[in-house]
């Protein structure tokens, strides 16, 4: 049993609200982050996890950001939504670029190309408070996925903010890891 996640009005311009979540893998910053980024998300600080970029071809994309960049070439998955992820990582830094493509959505203008930043974070409900206080408007309200409470906001800019937070769940993902 899948979530169900209403679509709301969005300033995207392809009108979809893109939703994904690795099934029952750990956080991403307990594979590749440093110990110091972990014990300060144990003590409550919220932790920008990855940045995400719509890209028009994935695998043009994925060797400009390897071959030309350094990047390596890490889990890649397909969204509830119909799109393709794959995650990026920076081999001395440990930041994570996540190239996001979706086959079935009109091309995007010049411009639009960042598709949402992912931040993880302690408490889901707390921040979520905090943030509509300082302008964000919340697009898509709570819900439990798998292992992950999210909720996705915009800032004052319109850029859109993913928010996760870890919680235990037997509950099956929408989203699947393709290894």
């Amino acid at each position: 049993m899948g979530v169900q996640i209403p679509l709301l009005p969005s300033p995207l311009p392809f009108g979809a609200v893109v939703l994904r979540r690795r099934p029952h893998a750990p956080p991403r910053r307990r594979e590749s982050r440093s110990e110091g980024r972990i014990e300060r998300m144990v003590s409550g600080t919220t932790v920008l996890e990855y940045t995400g970029i719509r890209v028009r071809d994935l695998e043009r994309s994925r060797r400009f950001y390897t071959t030309g960049l350094g990047l390596v070439a890490g889990r890649t998955g397909r969204m509830a939504a119909g799109g393709v992820w794959l995650e990026l990582a920076d081999p001395e830094s440990h930041a994570v670029l996540e190239l996001n493509f979706y086959p079935d959505q009109p091309p995007y203008r010049e411009g639009d190309e960042l598709d949402h930043l992912g931040f993880r974070v302690h408490d889901l409900d707390g921040t979520i408070r905090r943030l509509t206080d300082l302008g964000a408007r919340l697009r898509i309200p709570a819900f439990r996925e798998g292992g992950d409470r999210l909720a996705f906001l915009s800032d004052p800019n319109g850029v859109w903010v993913e928010l996760s937070e870890p919680v235990a769940s037997d509950e099956p993902p929408t989203s699947q890891v393709v290894e």
